[in-house]
């Protein structure tokens, strides 16, 4: 062994160099799994509030600086330090608009972002899509939002109800949240089965079991 050692020691420690870079990139980059589980959002989040300012997306900006996923986690990074999931939408839309696929959680916030901001139902459309398209198996689920309706009762059967019919839509929960304008929003939690997914005809469904439209934002015509 200590023959062996001394022949080749400069490549065993080089080879244990390369594996303990290996497993870094294993961990911090792993948010380009399909199967990412947040973990670029849990990863921004650790750094942003222990890292005094040495974040992946600053290493990331400094190396690919226009690279999407760069301005993915650049979306996260402000959301995070301002506390304000719609300040990263810029940014995740811009990341969307660039044709990068790999990363289901750009999706998914695209779509939330939408959601929240009551974009043209046409563009949520297409990023559901998409996301149905690339992530057909996701088990996330689709979050729609109404008004606060206390006449509905318990809204998490009412939205089960209305969708049962469907086979491949099933409502995990409601959930009340503050929207940015201060207004309650009822919040319909759906797990989707299958690669298609029509937004449009899913909330005319919850609409006719008594849901409400949210009011138009305060800048809208």
């Amino acid at each position: 062994m200590e023959q062996f050692l001394r022949r080749y020691g400069i490549l065993v420690y080089a080879l244990g160099i390369l594996v303990l870079l290996g497993s870094w990139e294993v961990v911090t980059l792993q948010y380009f799994n399909t199967d990412g589980k947040d973990y670029a959002w849990e990863l921004e989040k650790r750094n942003t509030f222990q890292g005094h300012g040495v974040t992946l997306s600053r290493s990331m900006q400094e190396l690919y600086p226009d690279n999407a996923d760069t301005i993915y986690l650049q979306g996260l990074q402000h959301a995070l330090a301002r506390n304000d999931f719609l300040t990263g939408c810029q940014y995740y839309m811009e990341a969307y608009d660039s044709g990068v696929s790999h990363n289901e959680d750009l999706f998914y916030y695209v779509i939330d972002c939408l959601e929240r901001q009551q974009g043209e139902p046409e563009m949520l459309q297409q990023a559901v899509t998409a996301w149905r398209r690339n992530y057909p198996h996701s088990r996330k689920e689709l979050k729609l939002r109404f008004a606060d309706s206390p006449a509905l009762g318990n809204p998490s059967k009412v939205a089960a109800r209305a969708l049962e019919g469907s086979g491949r839509l099933h409502v995990t929960r409601c959930k009340k949240q503050t929207d940015a304008n201060g207004l309650i929003v009822l919040v319909v939690y759906i797990q989707v089965s299958g690669p298609v997914l029509e937004v449009a005809p899913v909330r005319q469904q919850l609409l006719d079991a008594g849901f409400q439209r949210r009011p138009a934002p305060p800048d809208s015509p």
